[in-house]
C-alpha cells in the first residue's frame, strides 16, 4: 500500500492517478445545463405560441377577404343600410367556417363577424349618417350610389381581430355625366 501525500493542513491530496471531479465542478455543470434547458424550453414555448398566433391571423384574414367578396358580389345593395342590415350580414356570414360544436373554442359563431360602419357617398365625401343618406336619396340630384362598408372579423379565441373597409356600388344612384 502506498502512503498518501498530505498537504500543509494534514489533508490528503489527490493522487496523480486519481482523476475525478470535485463537488463544486459538478454543481456548476448541472447549473449551466439547467439554465440552458430552461432557455431552450422557453424558446420552444415562444415558437409554439407564435405559430398559433400566425395561424389565427391567417384564418381571420382569409375569412375577412371571403366575407368582403361575398358582400361585394350581392346584386345591387341596400340603399342607406344600417350596420345591422340582415342582407349584408347574411352574405358576409356565409364566409364563416362551419364547425359542428358551438362549445368548441374554435367555433366561428355569428359574433365573430360584424359590420362596424357603413358610410354613404353624397357626391363629395363619405358621410356616416343614415339620415343624411336618406336625404341625399330623396333629392333629385346626381348621386354616386356608393357605400363604404367596414367589416371586422375576430377569431373565436379572441386573440386576433382584423377589419377591412371597402366600397360597394348599390346601383340605385345616377352617375354624373362626364365633362367634354
Amino acid at each position: 500500500m502506498t502512503p498518501h501525500a498530505t498537504d500543509a493542513d494534514g489533508l490528503e491530496a489527490r493522487g496523480q492517478g486519481e482523476g475525478g471531479f470535485a463537488l463544486i465542478e459538478i454543481l456548476v455543470s448541472v447549473t449551466i445545463l439547467g439554465i440552458a434547458f430552461v432557455a431552450i424550453l422557453g424558446g420552444m414555448a415562444t415558437a409554439t405560441n407564435t405559430s398559433e398566433l400566425h395561424r389565427q391571423q391567417a384564418q381571420v384574414d382569409a375569412v375577412l377577404v371571403s366575407a368582403v367578396e361575398r358582400v361585394k358580389a350581392l346584386d345591387g345593395g341596400v340603399p342607406c343600410a344600417l350596420a345591422t342590415d340582415p342582407t349584408y350580414l347574411a352574405a358576409a356570414r356565409e364566409a364563416l367556417p362551419v364547425s359542428g360544436d358551438p362549445a368548441d373554442p374554435d367555433h366561428w359563431g355569428d359574433s365573430t363577424l360584424e359590420i362596424t360602419e357603413i358610410k354613404y357617398w353624397n357626391g363629395l365625401e363619405y358621410i356616416p349618417d343614415v339620415v343624411a343618406c336618406e336625404a341625399v336619396h330623396a333629392e333629385p340630384q346626381p348621386l354616386l350610389a356608393l357605400q363604404e362598408i367596414t367589416l371586422q372579423v375576430t377569431h373565436p379565441r379572441g386573440r386576433e381581430s382584423n377589419s377591412l373597409t371597402f366600397v360597394k356600388d348599390v346601383g340605385s344612384g345616377v352617375l354624373p355625366e362626364a365633362s367634354p
